[in-house]
């Protein structure tokens, strides 16, 4: 999400929560040390440094236990709806199986630098640092 690719975030439960929040990069590893894969367009490999992403526009490392972005919750809408049509891209990066849920993320703004987060399962509290939030306003209260 935070380089611009992915903008559904999809998991197997809804929810109603709507407006401004942070996205977090977990530190769950989705192959072993060694493991190289492709993901859409995209190419990942796995060093002992975390993920190495390829994309057209170059090498990046991706951060994890972190919050990267912010961005602004617009809606949630099951994969079984006649309404959820998402393209390949969005279809490669996440998981639209039947009985799922998509959340649709708009005006994300990737932060300056990953701020390290523990992170949970479901929605957590999570506070902006003081000077971050008006560096980033426009952007979140901009996308009602």
């Amino acid at each position: 999400m935070a380089l611009g690719a992915k903008q559904m975030e999809t998991r197997s439960w809804d929810t109603k929560v709507r407006g401004p929040i942070a996205i977090h990069a977990g530190l769950a590893m989705p192959c072993p040390i060694g493991y190289f894969f492709q993901l859409g367009p995209f190419e990942f490999e796995r060093d002992r440094d975390g993920l190495l992403m390829w994309t057209p526009t170059g090498q990046h490392r991706l951060p994890m236990g972190a919050v990267v972005a912010v961005g602004v919750l617009v809606q949630a809408r099951s994969t079984n709806s006649t309404e959820h049509c998402p393209d390949d891209l969005q279809r490669a990066l996440g998981d639209h199986s039947p009985n799922r849920f998509a959340w649709t993320i708009t005006s994300i703004s990737p932060l300056p630098e990953p701020i390290p987060a523990g992170g949970r399962l479901g929605f957590w509290n999570w506070e902006m640092p003081d000077g971050l939030n008006e560096q980033l306003r426009f952007r979140i209260e901009g996308a009602s």
